[in-house]
C-alpha cells in the first residue's frame, strides 16, 4: 500500500491521541486574562426611594481622569482615522474607491469629449 506524506514524516494519526480522540487544546502556563472591572472607578451606588441610583463622585472626577485619556498635546496626523475606524482593509477600499471613481467618471466624460472635438476641426 502507498502512503502519501507531503513531507508530514509519515504517520496521518500522529496529531490523535492512542485511543483515536483530539487531544485538549492547550494553554499557556499560568496564563491569564484581565479583569477589566478591576481597571476603572468603583461607582457610588445609593438606594433611595426603593431604587438603586449611581451617584458621582463629590467633586465629580473628568473623564480624563478617571479612565487615565489625558487629551493634552496629541498631534494630528492623517491617518488618524485609523484609530477611530480600526477596520484597515475597508479604509483602504474606501480610500481607493474615493480616489478612482470620480477620476473615472470625470475621464469617461472629458475623453469622448476631446475626442470628439479634435475631429470635427
Amino acid at each position: 500500500m502507498a502512503y502519501r506524506h507531503f513531507g508530514s514524516g509519515g504517520d496521518p494519526r500522529a496529531h490523535l491521541n492512542p485511543d483515536g480522540t483530539r487531544p485538549e487544546e492547550e494553554d499557556a502556563e499560568d496564563y491569564h486574562d484581565p479583569d477589566p472591572t478591576d481597571h476603572f472607578p468603583r461607582m457610588k451606588l445609593v438606594k433611595e426611594r426603593g431604587q438603586n441610583w449611581v451617584v458621582s463622585q463629590d467633586p465629580p472626577k473628568p473623564i480624563s481622569e478617571l479612565y487615565f485619556t489625558h487629551q493634552e498635546h496629541v498631534p494630528f496626523y492623517p491617518r488618524q482615522r485609523i484609530l477611530i475606524w480600526s477596520n484597515y482593509k475597508l479604509l483602504m477600499k474606501a480610500e481607493y474607491l474615493f480616489f478612482y471613481i470620480p477620476t473615472i467618471i470625470i475621464l469617461g466624460l472629458c475623453i469622448p469629449a476631446e475626442a470628439h472635438d479634435s475631429s470635427s476641426c
